[in-house]
């Protein structure tokens, strides 16, 4: 997270033209492109996993909770509730 948020802001001090952060439920993605043309993105996650869970465990339950809910993609509840019941399990 602190290396996407000190990229965006030297961006923004260079005057480098870009999206800005781009909210994107489960990360942040922030695009421009290099002297090339080639379009770049830098992408961080919007959320931690709580001590011995993986963040491919909090994806699973929160895409789960997704579906079941009839959403179109994983948001930050999604993610939340996720983590929630993920500590609650390890907490029994």
């Amino acid at each position: 997270r602190e290396t996407f948020d000190r990229a965006a802001a030297g961006l923004e001090a260079l005057g480098f033209p870009n999206t800005g952060r781009v909210d994107r439920g489960f990360m942040d993605s922030l695009y421009f492109r290099d002297p090339n043309g080639l379009l770049l993105e830098l992408a961080t996650y919007t959320f931690e996993p709580p001590s011995g869970v993986t963040r491919r465990a909090v994806f699973e339950l929160a895409h789960q909770l997704c579906v079941e809910r009839g959403d179109y993609a994983i948001g930050q509840d999604h993610l939340m509730d996720a983590i929630a019941q993920l500590k609650a399990a390890a907490v029994v």
